[in-house]
Order: C-alpha cells, then sequence, then structure tokens
C-alpha cells in the first residue's frame, strides 16, 4: 500500500510533504506529491481535476492511503469521488473553508460514502485558512459519524506525523 501526500497549494508546503514521507513509518510507502505548477508557475483553472488525473493514474489498482493539507483536501476529494476503491484509509488536515467557493465546499460531500472509522481530520482550533466550528458543521452534515481533531494552534501547519502514522497503520479497514 502507498501513502500519498498532497500538500497544500503555496510552495512552501514542499517542506511538509517532505516532513511527511520522512516520519511516516517506512512501511506506509509515502509518496509525497509535488504540484506541476510549482515546476511551470502556471496556476491553470482546471489544476485540481489535471492533478487528481495523475494521482488516479499513479494509484493504478493498488490500495492506497492518501494524507492531504489544505487545498490539497480537495484534490483528494477529487481523487475519492472518481477512483473511491483503492483508497483505504483518509487524512485531512486544515480544510481551506475561508479559502473556497461554495460550490468547491461540494467535494467534501465524497466523504458520504467513505467509512468514517478509515477517516481521521485535523483542524486547528484558530486556523485562518478554516473556521474549526464550519469546518465541523460542513462534515457533520455529510456524515456525523467523521471525527475531527482539534489541536491548540493558531495557525495552518499540521506536523501530527506520529498521529497520522499510528492511525494509518491501524489494520482494520471497512468496505
Amino acid at each position: 500500500m502507498v501513502t500519498f501526500i498532497l500538500p497544500g497549494g503555496s510552495v512552501h508546503n514542499k517542506e511538509w510533504a517532505e516532513a511527511s514521507a520522512k516520519k511516516l513509518s517506512p512501511d506506509l510507502h509515502p509518496r509525497p506529491i509535488f504540484w506541476q505548477r510549482w515546476e511551470t508557475g502556471v496556476k491553470e483553472d482546471d489544476w485540481i481535476q489535471k492533478e487528481a488525473d495523475r494521482i488516479i493514474a499513479l494509484m493504478a489498482d493498488q490500495e492506497t492511503s492518501i494524507v492531504a493539507k489544505s487545498i490539497g483536501t480537495a484534490v483528494a476529494m477529487t481523487v475519492l469521488a472518481q477512483k473511491p476503491a483503492p483508497v483505504k484509509k483518509l487524512i485531512l488536515c486544515g480544510l481551506p473553508l475561508n479559502d473556497l467557493e461554495e460550490s468547491d465546499e461540494k467535494l467534501y460531500e465524497a466523504l458520504s460514502y467513505f467509512p468514517a472509522q478509515n477517516l481521521l481530520v485535523f483542524q486547528n482550533e484558530a486556523d485562518p485558512h478554516g473556521d474549526l466550528l464550519a469546518v465541523k458543521q460542513l462534515l457533520e452534515g455529510i456524515n456525523p459519524e467523521i471525527k475531527v481533531i482539534s489541536k491548540p494552534r493558531r495557525d495552518h501547519e499540521y506536523p501530527y506525523f506520529s498521529d497520522f502514522s499510528d492511525f494509518l497503520k491501524q489494520s482494520q479497514f471497512t468496505s
């Protein structure tokens, strides 16, 4: 099983993706994804769909886990909506609700059919990109069993690598 790490949109998130890959257990086969727009400098309107297509191609049909941060969560939701079967575990960090259009929030509806016990959401108490209460309300409306873990931070950083590893290493999957 491979674990794809989907970072936030700005290039400084490359460090988070690399740190996640280094600190996750090697048996999780972490694979950080670097957005193509970081290389090209061009942010295309449909970049989320293009990156989702690239991840789906990399997944093939192998069992996959995803750890996503910020706008990477929207890419993860696009992947989940299009190819849910290989995705076994999912960690979402810092949903950027303050930065999304209302129509973008509908991407998270892909969680309505994903087993809540295979999903973990981290949202910092005072994340400037996503209000904790708004995130909880959105997810509760999709599936009240989704677990949101609040951490006492006032930023958009998610260095909870040991929590990620512990959750991903739990062997129970629900289909």
